[in-house]
């Protein structure tokens, strides 16, 4: 049974711990291209044939619904600062068939998302994707500068797919606040190579106050198993 947003906690760090150090350097067989001598990552969210391509701009009724005009407008209308995701998974054509027990439609979604970049076959980081009990989906890299700052906001409900949150860069001054229906918030700090529900269900905001980079490694589950670990 796959419980709702009410009946999951706003926050729940997981008995899972990660090698941060491994990750990034896994992280660099991503590099796209360099640019005088360092290495440079599309953002996921805006390129050609990434996540707000494939997925975002096929979803006229998400975008009616709720008013964003495109998606990549959207996205750039959500966030303060500098901030990308750098996809880990890619679009998986032979998934857009599968009768998922939820449905969203006819549109490719975030559970299309669902193959391992060919790069990182092999690597801790694909170990690291496979600790997780359940089927994982859309997995991405989301880097936050200095100053930046996420715009309270509700995603899909927690029995479409659940979220976790690996930070590999951070500083004392990023965070989360998530408030339920009744009001009721909490905010959490996350610590390097610790793993994070986030109860993507409620109104979420994230910020980074401080002067240096976080990236978190963010994993979509299909399914709830790893909460209850």
């Amino acid at each position: 049974m796959r419980q709702r947003r009410e009946e999951l906690p706003l926050f729940k760090k997981l008995p899972y711990t990660f090698d941060t150090e491994k990750i990034l350097q896994d992280f660099e067989l991503l590099e796209d291209t360099t640019v005088d001598g360092k290495s440079v990552f599309f953002d996921d969210l805006t390129i050609k044939g990434g996540y707000g391509d494939i997925v975002g701009s096929k979803a006229p009724t998400l975008e009616r619904a709720f008013s964003i005009g495109q998606y990549t407008e959207y996205i750039a209308g959500m966030t303060k600062g500098h901030y990308k995701q750098v996809g880990v998974t890619e679009f998986n054509k032979d998934s857009v068939d599968i009768d998922y027990a939820k449905k969203i439609g006819s549109r490719p979604d975030e559970r299309h998302y669902n193959k391992l970049k060919p790069q990182l076959s092999g690597t801790y980081l694909e170990s690291v994707l496979n600790t997780f009990i359940a089927e994982k989906s859309r997995c991405r890299i989301a880097i936050m500068h200095p100053g930046g700052s996420i715009k309270p906001h509700i995603d899909y409900n927690t029995d479409y797919a659940v979220r976790y949150h690996i930070p590999l860069k951070t500083n004392s001054e990023c965070g989360f606040k998530n408030t339920d229906k009744q009001g009721n918030s909490e905010e959490c700090f996350m610590d390097i190579g610790e793993c994070w529900f986030l109860n993507q269900g409620f109104k979420h905001s994230a910020w980074n106050n401080g002067d240096t980079e976080r990236w978190h490694l963010i994993v979509s589950c299909l399914t709830q198993e790893d909460l209850h670990v």
